[in-house]
């Protein structure tokens, strides 16, 4: 086993930049679980690597289970150090001293870098938007509802040329 070809391989600097942008297009969550026997005050955290935390309760959507967010969060990062991306759904309670975990979803970036087709989805900016599972520690194996989200990546010395994707709500219906 070639330990030293390996490495450079998949952690030399071909194949992993300096630093990249990771783009992270939060959409909507559907179907989430808050307060038993109420609609949730659903908002999002997110912990990107080692040192980027984000509460975006200054967004808190009051009373419902189906939240529509349709924000963009850019940050630089640096693989492997800071290669798994964790979002929160968060229920805001007013009279506790915390609020509650609805839900949370892991992505982890390191993989994503290194895979050729999702390379490749990345570069035509087609990325798939995922619904992605929200579980907890304290109920595990029971989905706690989806949320949905696409993540590009780009080398950040590339990112000023690549504007991020278009991300609104969609109109009205009537």
């Amino acid at each position: 086993f070639a330990d030293k070809s390996m490495q450079t391989k998949f952690k030399g600097p071909a194949s992993v930049p300096p630093r990249i942008r990771v783009r992270i297009y939060l959409v909507k969550a559907v179907c989430i679980f808050g307060k038993p026997g109420s609609f949730a005050d659903p908002y999002i955290n997110f912990q990107l690597g080692r040192n980027v935390t984000v509460s975006m309760k200054n967004l808190v959507q009051p009373g419902t289970n189906t939240p529509d967010f349709y924000c963009v969060e850019e940050r630089d990062i640096q693989l492997p150090y800071d290669g798994r991306l964790e979002i929160s759904i968060m229920d805001q309670d007013d009279y506790a001293t915390s609020d509650g975990l609805i839900g949370g979803t892991v992505i982890d970036l390191e993989d994503r870098w290194h895979s050729t087709v999702w390379k490749e989805l990345n570069r035509l900016q087609t990325v798939p938007v995922e619904q992605r599972s929200l579980f907890t520690s304290e109920v595990p194996g029971k989905n706690r509802g989806s949320l949905e989200v696409w993540v590009e990546m780009i080398e950040s010395t590339k990112a000023s040329d690549i504007k991020p994707s278009d991300i609104r709500r969609p109109p009205e219906a009537g």
